[in-house]
């Protein structure tokens, strides 16, 4: 399957449209980024409506095919103490788990390891996850996989 790098909301619907139908053209997948004109998603609710968006005009508009949706959910990073942060994974997983049972053959690609990385400064955290990063991988794809199924 040839894929793209990524498009998004970022510069507004008539861009988008534009670089889907090129995507499109060319038989490639498309990745999209959750971003739109006000910013990156940064929690459950802005990743899914930007995905919900970015699905309608790509499925209703450009006439894309769904199975050749990808979504990159932002997962940002978790256990660095910051109170912002603590929701980063779960928002990330339920957000999946929504694309996959509400946007039909859409896929959910993402930075699983951005989900297993810690602040040198919260050791606690630091050894729950793991030290080694395979080790810490591992415990974020458990709920990751679960959300694809």
């Amino acid at each position: 399957m040839l894929k793209t790098n990524s498009i998004s909301l970022k510069e507004g619907e008539e861009k988008f449209i534009w670089e889907a139908k090129q995507i499109k053209r060319y038989g490639a997948a498309v990745i999209i980024m959750a971003f739109d004109e006000t910013g990156q998603a940064d929690n459950y609710k802005r990743r899914i409506e930007i995905a919900q968006r970015s699905y309608d005009i790509l499925v209703d508009i450009v006439h894309f095919p769904s199975e050749d949706i990808i979504f990159d959910l932002n997962i940002f990073p978790v256990a660095t103490g910051m109170d912002e942060h603590k929701l980063n994974a779960i928002d990330f997983i339920e957000a999946t788990r929504w694309v996959r049972q509400n946007l039909p053959n859409a896929s959910v690609s993402g930075g699983v390891s951005n989900g297993s990385r810690t602040s040198p400064r919260q050791p606690l955290a630091r050894t729950a996850l793991g030290k080694q990063q395979k080790r810490s991988s591992t415990v974020c794809q458990r709920p990751c996989a679960r959300a694809l199924s």
